[in-house]
C-alpha cells in the first residue's frame, strides 16, 4: 500500500510533521514549568506560614491578667484563653513553685513567664506557637577533697603515749588510736569540724581547734588523784601508774550501801578474780575468798 503526498483537487497540503512535533515539546516544556512554579509557590506559601511572625513574640503578645496568690498552673491557663499560644511542659517540673500574685493589666507573655519561671531554673523555648518550659540541668558542684592530720600524743615528760583516742568532735565515724610511738593519722573532709578530742585512761580529755594545721603535738595532763594514787599491794605500797598489774578497788561508800552482816560478803562479786562465798546460810557463818583460783589461766 502507498501514499501519496500530492493534495487532493482543492485540498490543502497537510503541514509539515517536523513543526508539528516542535510545537508538542513547546507544550509539553511550557506544561513541565508551570508545575515546577506551583510546587514552588506551594511549598513558599508553607515556609512563610510556618515561620513565626513578629506579632506571635511572648515580648510583643499582651494579655489582661489578674493574678491573687494563684497557682503556675492557673496562670498557664489563663494565658493559653487569650493567645494562641500553647505551653509544654511535665506537671512534676512546676508543682513545687509557690503561688504568684499580679494586679489586673495588660501584661506581655513574656513578662507573665519572667514573673513565673526563675531563669536560673527554667528555660523558655519558643517554637511556633509553641512555649517548651523545661528545667535547667544543675551541674553538681566540685566535692571537696579530703585532707590527712597527722600528729604524736605525748605526756607531761614529753614521753609517747600509745592507745589515745582520737576522734572529731560531734562526729564520731571519723576517730582513731595511736600506735605504741604515740602518732596518729587521720583522713578529715577539707569542709568537716577540725576540732578534734583526745582522751585516755587517767589523763584529761582534751580538745584542740586544728584550724588549718595538718601536724599537730598533744599534751595530755594526768587526772588529779588518780594516777597519783597510793594504793597496797601484798609487797607494799605503790602509785597507780607504775603497777603492771591488775588493781581492784571498791570503796567505802560503795560497802556501807551493802546490807551485809559481814564486810567481807560486801566484796562479792565486785572484782574480777575474786570470788567470796559462805560455807551457809547460818549468821556469822565462815566465808571463803578465792583469789583467781580456779578461774586463773593457769587452771
Amino acid at each position: 500500500m502507498k501514499f501519496s503526498a500530492k493534495p487532493a483537487e482543492g485540498g490543502k497540503v497537510c503541514p509539515d510533521l517536523p513543526a508539528f512535533s516542535n510545537s508538542r515539546n513547546v507544550i509539553r516544556q511550557i506544561m513541565r514549568l508551570s508545575l515546577i512554579t506551583a510546587i514552588i509557590t506551594f511549598a513558599t506559601v508553607q515556609l512563610i506560614s510556618a515561620t513565626p511572625g513578629n506579632g506571635q513574640s511572648t515580648s510583643r503578645v499582651e494579655v489582661m491578667v489578674e493574678l491573687q496568690n494563684e497557682s503556675v498552673f492557673s496562670a498557664i491557663k489563663k494565658i493559653e484563653q487569650q493567645t494562641d499560644f500553647r505551653f509544654v511542659y511535665r506537671n512534676k517540673d512546676l508543682s513545687g513553685l509557690k503561688d504568684v500574685s499580679l494586679p489586673l493589666g495588660k501584661h506581655s507573655v513574656k513578662e507573665i513567664l519572667d514573673l513565673l519561671f526563675d531563669p536560673k531554673d527554667f528555660k523558655i523555648t519558643e517554637l511556633n506557637n509553641k512555649i517548651l518550659i523545661s528545667p535547667v540541668e544543675k551541674t553538681a558542684s566540685p566535692t571537696a577533697q579530703d585532707i590527712r592530720v597527722s600528729g604524736i600524743v605525748v605526756d607531761e615528760s614529753g614521753d609517747p603515749i600509745p592507745g589515745v583516742t582520737v576522734r572529731v568532735k560531734n562526729n564520731n565515724s571519723i576517730s582513731t588510736a595511736t600506735d605504741q610511738n604515740g602518732q596518729f593519722h587521720l583522713v578529715v573532709p577539707e569542709a568537716g569540724i577540725k576540732t578534734f578530742i583526745f582522751s585516755y585512761i587517767g589523763y584529761k580529755t582534751r580538745e584542740m581547734d586544728l584550724g588549718n594545721q595538718t601536724a599537730v603535738k598533744v599534751v595530755l595532763s594526768p587526772l588529779a588523784g588518780s594516777l597519783n594514787e597510793v594504793v597496797v599491794i601484798g609487797y607494799g605500797t605503790s602509785t597507780r601508774k607504775d603497777l603492771t598489774g591488775s588493781i581492784a578497788r571498791v570503796d567505802s561508800k560503795t560497802i556501807q550501801d551493802q546490807p551485809v552482816g559481814n564486810v567481807i560478803n560486801a566484796l562479792q562479786g565486785r572484782m574480777a578474780g575474786v570470788e567470796v562465798s559462805q560455807s551457809n546460810g547460818l549468821p556469822g557463818s565462815g566465808t571463803s575468798i578465792k583469789i583467781r583460783g580456779q578461774y586463773s589461766i593457769n587452771s
